[in-house]
Order: C-alpha cells, then structure tokens, then sequence
C-alpha cells in the first residue's frame, strides 16, 4: 500500500512542480489508510516532506478519511464538485466507477515515465489509459 502512494505522489508531484514554480498551492490528499492504518502515517509524512522539499511553494495537506465509507464519500464530493486535489484508490476494481471524476495524467509523466516499471503503471491504470488515479476536482 505504501509503495502505491509513493506512486501516487510521485505523479502528483510531476503534476504540481509547473505549478509550484509559478505560485503557493496547497495539494489535499484524501487516503483511507492515512489515519487508520498503524505506522502508515510516519512515512507518508516522510513523503509529503520530501515533495515540498523539492517542491517550493507547495504544501502537502493530507487528510485521513473513514476506510469503511471512503468511495460514498468521494462519490458525494465529486456530485457537489468539491474535494481534494488527489484521492488514493485501491488498486483494481474498487476504481473502476470513477472514470468520469478521473484526469488522465499521461501527457504530463511522459519524460519520467520510464522511471517507473511496467507493473507500477498497470497498477494505476484504468480503463485501458494509463496513470488514470489521481481524481481532480475543480
């Protein structure tokens, strides 16, 4: 679980770094293992960290959600257009339903896409596109 939110900053982080180098802006990371998961906290905020490190001007506001009821809740978010700027999913089928929340990233990973092995970017994939995990709300 940890290695596929390490992606999912990752890809974030690519997203955010145009944007950080112009203005401050504060990503929200929805994740249901954040709060609930003992010992997942410490090296998410390592993580969280190491991008605004790397990322001047961006703070990283990660927020636990509810495990039992964390797909209701991102579902309600996105029928009231609001919500955070990155939600982690499991990876699989409990994705799949939430293509239309989804903003395919693939133009914007390109020139580091071969950091990643073949088996990570499946893992985030959905509906035959690739890094399709990271849902923007506007």
């Amino acid at each position: 679980m940890i290695r596929r939110s390490i992606l999912c900053l990752a890809l974030v982080a690519l997203c955010a770094a145009g944007l950080a180098a112009q203005q401050k802006v504060t990503l929200t990371v929805w994740d249901f293992k954040y709060g609930e998961v003992n010992g997942s906290q410490k090296p998410m905020q390592q993580i969280d960290a190491l991008f605004q490190q790397k990322n001047p001007g961006v703070t990283v506001n990660h927020v636990a959600q509810p495990n039992d009821t964390y797909y209701q809740i991102i579902q309600a978010a996105a029928g009231a257009n609001q919500g955070p700027d990155v939600a982690m999913f499991h990876a699989g089928t409990r994705a799949y339903g939430f293509g239309d929340i989804l903003v395919d990233l693939s133009p914007y990973i390109q020139d580091v896409k071969s950091q990643f092995t073949p088996a990570s970017i499946k893992m985030v994939s959905q509906d035959g596109k690739e890094e399709r995990r990271l849902p923007l709300f506007a």
